[in-house]
């Protein structure tokens, strides 16, 4: 149930970042991950100025050709429990891998159940000179919400939920689907060539004290990456292109049930990030690298209804961002 908008978060080069910019990187369970990468800081030419950085996270690789199966079991206190099946097979041209996994608790406190069920499926074709991936993974979630405690109410009863959330069983659940397929091409000794094509949806529903929120979404892009290198000199390029579409829906809360429809919108979100990257390394402790990054943005609002009858509508647009970075890195050795 939580997530950041300060960071940027990538699947096999697919985008887990929404089109207004939020994270939520528990969606993917470590069972699914062969390799993950996080670049610090607002520094990354290639995926954009994440104001905390960047999460690359690659699906399982089989190590050894054949077919290989595990599986895990784990439990705690507060009936927490875990259970996960994961197989690879490796052949020829072939690499495959997928799991199924299942995560619950009861909580520490009141109102605090937390139920996660991951699918993934990991893919691989190796030909001469390109090698076609698909990646394809599923979660369903429901977590009920606590909330937080003021100090009194930490000391007195720690177990209890806070206030209304705890009256009203706040809770949020949802389904995340998330595909995509990647052609990677040697195009000459020097030239390197991928190309990425995704899509997510989701429909999330949280209930809420103050009101419901009922959301869906899916998106389409593609993002492109090419690579020139001689000698000691890297050059790197390429572009990414996001469409969202985003329907978002607002009921009153009442005791038991949803109430009525207090507001209704839709909006579609485009985003174009291209960058570009030079590295120079003269040695093998010298590295010099220099590029930028820029970004459009904007969005369409279309309000459907609002009981206070305020539209909203419009477009909406934000001023390009430019990121420059600029780098020089010595590694000394005793």
């Amino acid at each position: 149930p939580y997530n950041t908008n300060r960071i940027r978060a990538y699947l096999d080069d697919i985008p887990l970042t929404t089109g207004d910019g939020v994270s939520t990187l528990e969606d993917i369970d470590v069972n699914s991950i062969g390799r993950l990468v996080i670049l610090k800081g607002p520094s990354s030419a290639l995926y954009g100025p994440g104001l905390g950085g960047i999460v690359r996270f690659t699906s399982p690789y089989p190590g050894q050709p054949g077919f290989s199966a595990s599986a895990l079991s784990e439990i705690g206190s507060f009936r927490s429990r875990k259970y996960g099946l994961t197989g690879t097979y490796k052949k020829n041209k072939w690499a495959i891998a997928g799991g199924l996994s299942h995560s619950s608790t009861d909580g520490y406190r009141e109102n605090s159940r937390y139920k996660r069920t991951n699918a993934f499926l990991s893919a691989r074709r190796f030909e001469q000179m390109h090698t076609l991936s698909l990646t394809f993974h599923l979660v369903r979630l429901y977590a009920e919400i606590p909330s937080s405690l003021n100090e009194t109410d930490f000391l007195n009863d720690p177990y209890q939920a806070g206030g209304s959330w705890g009256q009203i069983n706040g809770y949020e659940e949802y389904v995340k689907f998330l595909g995509g397929m990647s052609l990677q091409s040697e195009l000459s000794r020097n030239i390197k060539n991928r190309i990425t094509l995704f899509s997510t949806s989701a429909d999330p529903f949280e209930r809420r004290p103050f009101n419901t929120l009922d959301d869906r979404s899916f998106n389409l892009g593609v993002r492109e990456y090419l690579e020139f290198s001689f000698q000691q000199i890297k050059l790197q390029t390429g572009f990414e292109y996001f469409h969202e579409w985003y329907n978002w829906q607002i009921f009153e809360t009442l005791p038991e049930t949803t109430g009525l429809l207090l507001a209704d919108h839709e909006e579609i979100r485009r985003y174009l990030n291209g960058f570009i990257l030079g590295q120079w390394r003269p040695n093998d402790k010298f590295l010099v690298d220099a590029g930028f990054n820029v970004n459009l943005l904007n969005y369409r609002l279309q309000t459907n209804y609002r009981v206070d009858s305020t539209d909203q509508s419009g477009n909406y647009r934000y001023n390009p961002v430019l990121s420059p970075r600029l780098g020089i890195s010595y590694r000394h050795s005793g």
